[in-house]
């Protein structure tokens, strides 16, 4: 068996300095951190053993003009009708599934899609530029990860393509960290923290109807192409023929955020614990029984 001094070795190469690693640049944000990153190891004649998201980011530079020699800081031009990529600001998971979802639709999605990919990590823009483009998007696609539920860029997000009734379509990507809320979220968290937690609730709740797609970061390059596939096939070619879930309750956005006072969370309803992301719609079909549960509640 293996004993505790072969462990003890074990951890001891693993914290060496000769155990070669990829450093993220804490300077840096969005998939700038992943291309500098693989810059650096390449440069320096050491390419490590790297994860699908660093390899799928890799394969993604080799497309763009100025290759290597690239800026790390983005230029990308919000405009209508783009293929929008939702993720949590300053999450490494989450920007590395945007990346992948980048690079691998690029090529099934140019031909309808041709203002082009937009992934928000990426952007340097105002609130309403960004919630504007979402607005007008092709289709948006949100990337749901540990904490997307508290980040109001993805909350805007969320409200805007739902609001946007009738002409965007929305897909919710599934990441392994995400927990759907439960009813503990909008009682404890939700409605303590914003005036029309009710509204808001809703808006959620017409957000979740839509049949999410599972997207497994770790998961070989034939497990991502599938899943990239999948969602492929939910994009729109025609903008005009989409099919959004309207709301009953219509609030202007800024009303439905309205913070009514800061709550700093000590506990969560979504779990630290992975889950395997193709129980995804099964975990879709409970968290609208419990939604509907706690209906009451707000009334």
């Amino acid at each position: 068996g293996i004993t505790n001094l072969a462990i003890s070795r074990a951890f001891t190469w693993l914290l060496s300095d000769s155990m070669q690693a990829v450093k993220m640049d804490p300077l840096l944000s969005g998939l700038s951190r992943f291309r500098q990153a693989v810059r650096d190891s390449v440069e320096a004649g050491r390419v490590p053993r790297l994860s699908p998201s660093v390899v799928v980011t890799r394969l993604s530079m080799k497309k763009l003009p100025q290759s290597m020699g690239m800026s790390v800081k983005s230029t990308q031009v919000l405009q209508p009708g783009m293929l929008v990529i939702s993720s949590l600001p300053g999450s490494d998971e989450a920007t590395a599934a945007a990346g992948i979802l980048a690079a691998k639709l690029r090529g099934q999605v140019m031909e309808f899609v041709k203002p082009g990919i937009c992934v928000l990590a990426d952007v340097e823009a105002q609130d309403d530029e960004v919630m504007e483009a979402v607005s007008k998007a092709h289709a948006v696609l949100v990337v749901l990860s540990l904490g997307s539920l508290r980040s109001p860029q993805q909350l805007q997000v969320i409200l805007h393509t739902q609001k946007a009734a009738g002409a965007v379509e929305v897909v919710p990507i599934l990441t392994s960290s995400f927990r759907f809320p439960d009813r503990t979220f909008y009682e404890q968290e939700l409605r303590p923290v914003y005036a029309h937690a009710a509204a808001l609730s809703e808006a959620l709740r017409c957000f979740f109807k839509h049949i999410a797609v599972g997207l497994a970061t770790d998961a070989s390059d034939h497990v991502l192409d599938a899943q990239c596939r999948d969602v492929a096939g939910r994009i729109p070619k025609d903008k005009a023929n989409s099919s959004v879930i309207s709301l009953s309750s219509i609030l202007p956005v800024n009303s439905l955020l309205k913070v009514k006072k800061i709550v700093t969370f000590c506990t969560t309803s979504e779990s630290q614990d992975p889950q395997p992301v193709g129980i995804g719609r099964r975990q879709q079909v409970e968290h609208e029984r419990r939604a509907d549960d706690s209906d009451e509640a707000f009334n």
